[in-house]
């Protein structure tokens, strides 16, 4: 009975790890253009993980049932193991045909309308209709794998193996629960501390493992019955926020205030940035510093100032001072700044919601693509690293997370001066990053560097001495100096001078007053050594925001480049313009004009606030200007919920093959 009982689960598994080889093989053939051995390796090899993991938790719930009855009724376990590899290569088939029509993974396209049955009917029957043998197709093959597998259960009719005589087999049957519940377990990198060893265990999640810098390979990692338990299942049990207007009424006004065309159905944000500007530039590094508040950046303490470097590229650049971070989070402010699109604040369990991990947005990378270029992310934070890897990595960008700096760190004898609790700290960051970026291997390179130093606990390294007595400033001091260092190494190649610089916070921190806008507040800087020769620095009093920045860089990469985000160049406006948002964990500020407005999602109320000489007038005037906060309101909603809904219908950029 024992060995029957151990060839029925060595069957079931080796039945669906099959299965999950043969889906990705044919998702590659299908989605993917050919890809090197080494990087195909990778996808089955995290595909299988994640199998792993789904046929843990689901022989933990076999043994349960088991359990509970105090028996293993051998007809049973092959009906509970038949339906499940029926389900498993029904979500599989059903995977394939809706990332092929819609570009999205089936769990994601089932659970954005799960609470409108109609809007899944819709979708389901539309399919149908426009293949009706296919479905048909599957229909009888259903029916018939159904039948057959009730027909073949019969044979274990009466066949069981109780639990309590021996009573050795209940230990074995716990033992065997427990085995299989680790399975799904992984050790997860956390920031370090004085009392924590720098990781915990957690239930493995498929971010973890989509780190590739390809788009279609990490889509085809995903189990998609994995995710579905893992991913969405869960979201059904969390706080959302419903969208309050008509999609189309919401896009109509969002193409408005942008003033878009709406040409294109598919992808309606979709247009043109053109340029007249020639400055030869080739190469773009997005340097997103941590916690640089505009208050820091205008800093002098003693008559020192705080960042005097980065105040120098300022001058000799084209500078933004009056940039409202898009959201109040590292995660959000990459996020934003690669994408050109708010960042959503319905997600409580991850940093990234499921469907901006796995959107397809106009980065940089998918814009100038791989066939010139190699397309970078740097960053070096121990804590979360797999979900900016994920992300990045569906942008197109090649991630080199902390533990890539600090296998390059050890093998120089550097590791123990590199890192720290956060850690790699910001001078061997950027000294690292500048080595990849010299022997980049295309002709072009676009890196996107997110920095650690500047963050709480507010450390320096020992060996560096800060005239500056303010420890929060010591740190920006410190920053200041390996921002110089880095700017000196890569001036050492021809590259620098076709390479522009853009310096960049992902969020504000650090403030010396208590108005509100300080609290909103980074500094923007293009930079490029021509910019003075040809007159183009300067400094630019309009308010924009991170979606600002990808717009701005293509027009001073100059020509004509396709583009989709909710930003505008900078260059093009008026220093009177206003329009931007800036969102944080339930609740965002528009501005438009002089209004500024304060929405509360879970409470679904607004402030209406006045900016007036570069301050927020704190008194709530809503109720004297009705319309006012009516019409801010309705902006508001339009423009975050068109962006939600365009990434949820993965209607944002189009994709090529491949990429």
């Amino acid at each position: 009975m024992l060995k029957k009982l151990s060839l029925l689960l060595l069957s079931f598994l080796a039945v669906n790890l099959l299965a999950g080889f043969v889906y990705r093989l044919f998702f590659l053939y299908a989605f993917a253009s050919p890809l090197e051995l080494e990087k195909t390796a990778t996808v089955f090899l995290c595909g299988l993980r994640l199998d792993i993991a789904l046929m843990g938790f689901t022989l933990s719930v076999f043994g349960a049932i088991s359990l509970l009855l105090l028996r293993v009724h051998f007809r049973l376990l092959f009906l509970l193991g038949f339906f499940a590899t029926y389900l498993h290569l029904g979500t599989f088939f059903a995977n394939i045909l809706c990332f092929y029509e819609r570009n999205q993974q089936v769990g994601e396209r089932l659970f954005a309308y799960i609470a409108n049955p109609a809007e899944i009917y819709v979708a389901v029957s539309g399919f149908v209709c426009n293949n009706v043998w296919l479905s048909l197709l599957f229909l009888s093959l259903s029916g018939i794998l159904l039948y057959l597998g009730i027909r073949y259960g019969r044979k274990f009719q009466g066949q069981q193996v109780s639990l309590w005589q021996p009573k050795t087999n209940l230990v074995w049957t716990v033992l065997f629960i427990a085995l299989c519940l680790c399975l799904p377990i992984d050790k997860v990198t956390v920031k370090k501390t004085k009392l924590a060893s720098g990781w915990r265990l957690h239930i493995t999640h498929p971010i973890y493992y989509t780190v590739l810098d390809n788009f279609a390979c990490n889509q085809a990692i995903h189990n998609p019955t994995f995710m579905i338990l893992r991913e969405y299942l869960p979201g059904l049990f969390e706080p959302t926020f419903e969208d309050q207007l008509d999609n189309q009424e919401a896009l109509r006004i969002t193409q408005e205030l942008l003033k878009l065309p709406g040409e294109n159905a598919d992808y309606p944000l979709l247009t043109e940035i053109k340029s007249d500007l020639n400055l030869g530039l080739r190469n773009v590094v997005i340097l997103q510093i941590e916690g640089l508040s505009q208050s820091v950046l205008d800093r002098q303490e003693n008559g020192q100032w705080v960042m005097p470097y980065v105040r120098k590229l300022a001058s000799e650049g084209i500078y933004f001072p009056n940039i409202i971070h898009s959201f109040q989070g590292t995660a959000g402010g990459v996020f934003c700044a690669a994408s050109s699109f708010p960042k959503a604040y319905d997600e409580f369990t991850m940093r990234y919601t499921a469907y901006e991990t796995n959107g397809y947005y106009g980065s940089l990378a998918h814009i100038l693509g791989p066939t010139d270029y190699e397309h970078y992310f740097f960053e070096g934070f121990r804590e979360c690293l797999t979900e900016y890897m994920a992300f990045m990595g569906n942008q197109g960008y090649q991630s080199f997370s902390y533990y890539d700096f600090r296998d390059r760190l050890a093998a120089k004898n550097l590791l123990a001066e590199g890192e720290d609790t956060q850690g790699v700290v910001d001078h061997h960051l950027l000294q690292e990053s500048a080595e990849i970026l010299l022997n980049s291997r295309k002709k072009y390179f676009t890196a996107h560097i997110m920095t650690v130093t500047s963050h709480s606990p507010w450390k320096v390294p020992a060996n560096f001495q800060s005239p500056l007595k303010n420890q929060y400033l010591q740190v920006f001091n410190y920053v200041d100096t390996c921002i110089e260092k880095f700017f000196e190494t890569l001036r050492q190649s021809p590259k620098f001078a076709e390479t522009l610089f853009v310096v960049v916070a992902d969020h504000a921190s650090i403030t010396f007053g208590d108005n509100l806008l300080e609290r909103l507040r980074i500094p923007v800087i293009f930079y490029n050594p021509n910019l003075v020769r040809m007159n183009l620095h300067g400094e630019h009093k309009v308010y924009g925001s991170q979606l600002d920045v990808l717009p701005t860089a293509l027009a001073l990469l100059g020509g004509k480049w396709p583009y989709s985000g909710m930003g505008k160049n900078l260059l093009a406006l008026d220093d009177n313009y206003c329009l931007c948002l800036s969102m944080a964990a339930h609740q965002g500020y528009y501005f438009h004009d002089n209004w500024v407005f304060h929405y509360h999602a879970l409470q679904k109320e607004g402030q209406l606030f006045w900016r007036e000489n570069d301050k927020i007038i704190l008194k709530n005037v809503g109720q004297e200007h009705k319309d006012v906060l009516a019409r801010m309101l309705r902006e508001y909603l339009a423009l975050y919920e068109t962006s939600r809904y365009l990434a949820r219908q993965h209607k944002v950029f189009p994709r090529q093959k491949g990429k």
